[in-house]
């Protein structure tokens, strides 16, 4: 059995047993089974893309900082505007704001 069918094979397990849970306390115990399992999960997905590039979040601050005339480690001013009419370019209208 591959380890996809059995982590389906143990979500299903748990789903049965989170039916007949009464308390809070068995509750949080299940739930833990189901944090452990996307654990397992998500380490063999992140096993699987090693090859590709990875989004580097500090990196990518470090540079938009640095694009808005910010400099490392926080000191000056960030120009916003700069960031506005870049991001702007890629919008035709203006975006909603019903997501409020």
């Amino acid at each position: 059995m591959t380890l996809p069918d059995q982590l389906i094979r143990h979500v299903d397990a748990l789903d049965t047993l989170m039916r007949d849970v009464v308390a809070p306390r068995e509750a949080a115990i299940d739930s833990e089974g189901f944090r452990l399992l996307a654990a397992i999960g998500r380490e063999k997905a992140e096993a699987t893309h090693g090859q590709l590039i990875q989004f580097d979040a500090v990196n990518y601050a470090e540079q938009l900082v640095t694009f808005m005339g910010g400099r490392r480690g926080g000191a000056g001013h960030l120009d916003w505007t700069k960031l506005g009419d870049r991001a702007a370019k890629m919008f035709h209208t203006a975006p909603t704001t019903n997501f409020l």
